[in-house]
C-alpha cells in the first residue's frame, strides 16, 4: 500500500490549483479508507501510509483553506453573496474536528502498525465521516465557489497564485 504525496496540478491557474487540492484532498481519503480495511499492507507499509495521511491532513489541508480563505474569499467579496463566504467559513471551521480525529489515528497508527486491525475500527469510521463531510463541500465548492473565479480580474488571479505558491515555498513550481 503506496501512495504518492502530492498531485502534480498544472500551474496555469489559482482555479486549476484549487482544484489539483481537491483531487489530493479525495485521492487522501481513500486512502485512509482503504487503510482502515483489511486490503493486506506490510507493516512498514501500514506506518509509511497513515504517516503521509497524517502529513497530509495536518500540512496540506490547512494550506488549502488558508489558499480559500486569505487569497480567494477576500476577493470575492464584492461579487459573492455574503450567504456564500459565510457557508465558507463555516464548513471550515466545522472540519477541524474532524479532520484532527483522522490525524490523531493515523499518528497512533504510523507509530504502532502492528495495532493496525485494532485502529482501524476507530479509523474505518473517522475517515468515513471527514470523507462525507468533505466531499459534501468539495462539490459545493467546485458548483459554487469555483465558478465565480472566473469573473475576478486577471490582477486577482495572478496575487491567488502568488499567495499560493508563496504558502507552500515555491516561486514558480506547484508542490
Amino acid at each position: 500500500m503506496s501512495i504518492r504525496i502530492g498531485h502534480k496540478a498544472s500551474s496555469d491557474s489559482a482555479s486549476s490549483l484549487l482544484q489539483g487540492c481537491h483531487i489530493n484532498i479525495r485521492r487522501f481519503l481513500a486512502t485512509a479508507r482503504a487503510l482502515a480495511s483489511e486490503k493486506p499492507a506490510t507493516r512498514d507499509d501500514v506506518a509509511a501510509t497513515a504517516s503521509s495521511i497524517s502529513r497530509y491532513f495536518r500540512e496540506g489541508l490547512p494550506l488549502h483553506v488558508a489558499d480559500e480563505d486569505e487569497s480567494v474569499a477576500p476577493r470575492l467579496g464584492a461579487i459573492a453573496p455574503p450567504a456564500l463566504l459565510q457557508r465558507l467559513d463555516i464548513d471550515h471551521a466545522s472540519h477541524v474536528g474532524l479532520t484532527h480525529r483522522l490525524v490523531d489515528l493515523c499518528d497512533e497508527l504510523g507509530q504502532i502498525p502492528d495495532r493496525r486491525t485494532e485502529i482501524a475500527q476507530r479509523l474505518g469510521p473517522a475517515a468515513a465521516d471527514l470523507s462525507q463531510t468533505l466531499e459534501t463541500h468539495l462539490l459545493w465548492e467546485e458548483e459554487n465557489l469555483f465558478p465565480l473565479l472566473t469573473r475576478l480580474h486577471t490582477d486577482d488571479h495572478l496575487a491567488i497564485l502568488g499567495e499560493m505558491r508563496r504558502r507552500r515555498g515555491h516561486a514558480a513550481v506547484w508542490p
